[in-house]
């Protein structure tokens, strides 16, 4: 090859390429709504994102910036740093501080911008780093906005990484305030590097399902890491070495914002293969240019099933009428039949009132603090906090498909017939089936609801439901309660506990019963109305006691059900007030932990720790 001809190659590969060393612009806020977050009280703050990102792995860790009200900023305090891990030691005054191992510089007010620049660009390691800001601030007066800004309504993967934070008095541990919140931090975190015009990563999760021999698609995560707006993808996927293509056009082209994940459904071609197979996917080109993202392949475990199930995690609420934050629990489990009528399921237990059937340790789960809700008995979330993890469990398939009917064998008697199919044959298994009874439309003018989002004065409640709670009086007493457990079998005898040999061909049937007629309070009382109905839910549990799925039956009324007029065995409350750990009375608390003392009419009293 002459001069002249090598010379011609050279540009040509400069055309071609679609790559210059630029800068990118990293954060897990996309989406532009701001909420303010932090303490009324003077004290430092230490807010981190975590950052691991194989397109990212090799550029260089130039700078940051993050909004902060400036009257805030202590002058000379703010700094930005980077570290493997987030550190807290003692200093000499025995106060716990932020200790980055890797870089700290200081950093700068520009109005309402901290802003930061690594005098020593950081190279971004595979492993990932924490990457953050720090500043000491004078207490927020009740007219300015908190210090911290976030955004909400962001998406499931920005949440473990995406907001970290410490305060020197109020949060004296690393908190992961992403998850706990539903929030991630509007850091902005700036990379120097090769990054491309047109650019995309790809993440699969490790389990996927499709029908055998049927046209489908299924969840993938993509990140518009390019400068330009992303509008279509192509892709290679691999299944037992068989290699098929695919085209996805997205409906409203993909924003550039480095590493921000939006999942899409990806369609895969029908298979005539049954179980578990190793599934390897790339995106090969976006918007017609090759991808030449780090991150464009990703591999996940695809199970070909002979039907989907309906995914159905069950919920289960703690309440009592006592207890005022409660009506949180309220709403939302109305709200989430509402909005996924075909896939929520939820059960309410009250505790400590005329709905209580069970003691509190014979209940399924331990709660910490009431209101209390757990899906498929696993973490305990407040109410308002349980939707996304719900949504969570809502995408993965369960293992099997049930189906329920009722009947009434006699006046007072209801029977569950369940049928449990397979998607996948199983040897030496153990899968179980449990009921609840549950009852809906329950009411007396004498049970009194505490509520303390009275006067409107908090902003949780949302919804068509809230506004029972956020302008209704202290007390409520026209409430109608549905989904209150009432009673529990393991079915009847020899029936919960499937075979050990499970058969994808066969349908098991298990059944229960239940006489509503012996379905009690703890005070040996009925509190059934005679227009109250009855359902139950059928429970699938494994080996190990994990549920597995659910289903909830249609509504049934009951003949021998109930007594008309119901006696409620609560004391009349006469007064209640609430108090702080010190002693102070108060009114409509905020949130922290309350003492409540209840005064009743035989003039005994208790008193109550709660924490909001």
């Amino acid at each position: 090859m002459n001069v002249r001809t090598a010379f011609l190659t050279f540009l040509t590969m400069l055309s071609t390429a679609s790559y210059a060393v630029e800068s990118i612009d990293f954060s897990y806020s996309y989406p532009p709504d701001n909420e303010w977050f932090g303490y009324k009280r003077a004290e430092t703050y230490d807010v981190a994102v975590r950052i691991k990102n194989p397109s990212l792995t090799g550029s260089l860790i130039k700078s940051i910036g993050v909004s902060i009200p400036h009257e805030y900023v202590v002058p000379n305090s703010a700094s930005a740093w980077i570290s493997s891990e987030l550190i807290l030691e003692k200093d000499n005054e025995g106060k716990k501080v932020n200790m980055p191992d890797i870089t700290s510089v200081a950093a700068t007010m520009d109005g309402d911008s901290l802003m930061a620049v690594f005098t020593e660009p950081i190279v971004m390691p595979a492993e990932g780093v924490y990457v953050g800001y720090s500043f000491s601030c004078e207490a927020p007066s009740d007219n300015n906005p908190l210090p911290i800004v976030a955004v909400g309504s962001v998406a499931e993967q920005c949440l473990e990484d995406g907001w970290w934070m410490h305060a020197s008095k109020s949060l004296v541990k690393w908190n992961n305030l992403g998850t706990e919140k539903g929030l991630a931090s509007k850091l902005r975190v700036t990379f120097t590097g090769e990054f491309h015009d047109n650019a995309a990563s790809l993440a699969l999760p490790q389990k996927l399902w499709n029908v055998t021999g049927c046209d489908g698609s299924i969840r993938a995560v993509i990140s518009n890491n390019g400068f330009l707006p992303l509008k279509e993808v192509e892709y290679i996927y691999t299944v037992e070495g068989t290699e098929r293509t695919g085209r996805h056009v997205f409906e409203e082209p993909l924003a550039p914002c480095f590493g921000y994940p939006v999942e899409f459904r990806s369609e895969i071609a029908g298979m005539d293969l049954s179980g578990w197979h190793e599934l390897t996917m790339e995106i090969t080109k976006v918007n017609g240019d090759i991808n030449r993202d780090l991150a464009r392949q990703s591999e996940a475990r695809l199970d070909l099933v002979p039907f989907m199930p309906v995914s159905r995690p069950l919920v289960e609420e703690y309440t009592g009428l006592w207890c005022g934050w409660c009506p949180s629990g309220y709403v939302i489990l109305e709200q989430m039949y509402d909005d996924y009528p075909e896939n929520f399921v939820g059960v309410s237990y009250h505790t400590r009132d005329v709905m209580t059937v069970c003691a509190e340790e014979e209940l399924p789960s331990a709660f910490k603090s009431l209101p209390a809700m757990f899906i498929n008995r696993g973490e305990e979330y407040n109410p308002l906090a349980m939707k996304r993890p719900w949504e969570k469990t809502l995408s993965e398939v369960p293992p099997a498909e049930m189906e329920i009917r009722l009947c009434c064998p006699s006046d007072s008697v209801i029977k569950g017939t369940c049928t449990v199919r397979f998607i996948n044959d199983h040897e030496g298994s153990a899968f179980k089936v449990s009921y609840i009874l549950i009852a809906d439309n329950l009411h007396d003018p004498e049970w009194m609801q505490a509520n303390y989002y009275n006067g409107n004065t908090f902003d949780d409640l949302k919804g068509p439901y809230s506004d029972i709670f956020n302008f209704g009086p202290e007390y409520i007493s026209d409430l109608r309660y549905d989904h209150v457990a009432i009673a529990f079998s393991d079915g009847e005898e020899g029936s919960s506990m499937l075979p050990t040999e499970i058969s994808v061909d066969d349908v098991y049937e298990t059944s229960c019963m239940f006489d509503v007629s012996e379905a009690i309070n703890l005070s040996g009382e009925n509190f059934f109305n005679p227009e109250t109905v009855f359902r139950v839910v059928a429970v699938l549990h494994d080996e190990n006691g994990q549920i597995l799925t659910c289903v909830r039956s249609d509504a049934i009324g009951v003949a021998g059900s109930g007594i008309p007029e119901a006696e409620t065995y609560e004391k009349k409350l006469v007064k209640r007030s609430i108090y702080t750990p010190g002693g102070m009375k108060c009114g409509n608390p905020g949130h922290g932990i309350y003492l409540i003392r209840t005064e009743y009419s035989d003039g005994t009293s208790k008193i109550e720790k709660v924490v909001r």
